[in-house]
């Protein structure tokens, strides 16, 4: 009798077990399942969307006289300019480190089928995204036709990712074009990239400026 007592208190211990452990394995596959489909929305900061934690800038050459390691350098140095920028740090930017990664997960929309040649404007079907990649600035290197104007002119930036988020749709990534020329010119790419990724710059006398302290001045 106690053997069988024992047996039957057993086999309730090993239910008890298993059930609980069933437990914990399903709530971690719906806690994941969550994961995996949580919706990225639009954020007040900088950095536009909630996928992003840090300042991430992507680079990729499309220019044979220009390697991915020689624009990565470019961008690492620019970054370097405009972390002088009075913004940066009071705009979140400098929270985290920022990050340059070689490769981006998309072509320049520069020159696609719709592209706006009057205004150097990508189209927005071909930049509307389903959901925003972790760069919130594209930098690629391209030769001069690509970014040539019929007026003369150049562009040096395009939207890149257009996203909608609860009837909202806007720019959330920006694209930056450098042809192999301007990368002597260090102070310039400087000032279009903290443009790109959202400071302010006085482009009268070419400085980087915060909206705040010009407001201040006046």
């Amino acid at each position: 009798m106690q053997a069988t007592a024992s047996y039957n208190r057993s086999g309730i211990w090993v239910t008890i077990m298993l059930s609980i452990i069933a437990a914990l394995v399903w709530t971690l596959a719906i806690h994941r399942m969550g994961i995996g489909h949580t919706e990225v929305s639009r954020t007040n900061s900088i950095l536009l969307t909630s996928n992003r934690d840090r300042l991430r800038i992507c680079v990729q050459s499309y220019h044979p006289q220009v390697t991915n390691d020689q624009l990565s350098s470019f961008v690492r140095k620019s970054l370097a300019r405009i972390q002088d920028h009075p913004d940066f740090y009071r705009s979140g930017l400098g929270t985290h480190a920022p990050v340059v990664d070689v490769g981006c997960p998309g072509p320049p929309r520069a020159g696609m089928p719709g592209f706006d040649w009057q205004d150097g404007m990508a189209p927005a079907s071909s930049a509307l995204v389903t959901s925003p990649s972790n760069y919130r600035v594209f930098v690629f290197v391209v030769s001069s036709d690509k970014v040539a104007l019929p007026n003369g002119h150049s562009f040096w930036s395009t939207p890149q990712e257009l996203y909608c988020y609860e009837g909202r749709c806007g720019e959330v990534t920006t694209a930056l074009y450098i042809v192999p020329e301007e990368l002597a010119d260090l102070e310039l790419a400087s000032l279009r990239l903290a443009h790109a990724v959202g400071l302010w710059v006085d482009w009268h006398t070419r400085q980087m400026q915060s909206p705040i302290a010009k407001e201040d001045t006046r």
